[in-house]
């Protein structure tokens, strides 16, 4: 259960962040250097679905950072990489989640 919570909020925070980033642009920009703009570029490359992965490059792309473009073309494909990686295992973690609750094995290694 911790670990799902965690996960959960880790997913949580880590968008609260991108919304607070594109809410307050101008403000941030202003405060990064040529070692904080990469970061914030790659920070975005926690999330896990189209929806945003297009949201990161649309903005990026309307808000350039010159010195992250490198980081932007490899925070878009860890994006994909994590968007395929779900569609291939999500059924099978979906499967082995079913056959645990319904073998009475409950989640396995999680206090």
């Amino acid at each position: 259960m911790n670990a799902t919570i965690n996960l959960t909020l880790l997913a949580t925070s880590g968008r609260l962040v991108w919304d607070f980033v594109r809410q307050h642009w101008a403000e941030v920009a202003a405060k990064l250097n040529n070692y904080s703009e990469a970061g914030i570029v790659g920070n975005a490359g926690s999330f896990c679905d189209a929806a945003k992965r297009d949201e990161v490059q649309q903005f990026f792309t309307e808000h350039k950072v010159e010195a992250a473009e490198r980081t932007l073309k490899l925070t878009l494909e860890q994006i994909n990489s994590c968007i395929d990686l779900r569609a291939h295992q999500e059924p099978n973690l979906q499967t082995w989640l079913q056959s645990q609750t319904a073998s009475g094995g409950g989640a396995v290694g999680v206090h």
